[in-house]
């Protein structure tokens, strides 16, 4: 439960697959740990939607360059 993830909107891919990494886990623990309708559980869950809808919206052509050279997205642009 330690790593958290900041609510501040990144434009890097790889930095919002990290934080999505990051939910996912969190999602998982807090859901074995406190049950799935536990209100923290509902909160990482409407997070982990939100970071993946803005991944959704990232170009097409930022994640296949993120794919092949994940060097490449470190850089913020």
């Amino acid at each position: 439960m330690e790593n958290t993830v900041s609510q501040g909107n990144q434009s890097n891919p790889y930095d919002l697959l990290v934080q999505i990494d990051i939910l996912k886990s969190e999602l998982i623990e807090f859901g074995l740990n406190l049950g799935l309708n536990h209100p923290i559980t509902v909160l990482k869950s409407q997070s982990l939607d939100e970071k993946l809808t803005e991944f959704q919206k990232i170009d097409f052509m930022e994640i296949k360059k993120l794919i092949s050279d994940p060097s490449k997205a470190l850089v913020n642009q």
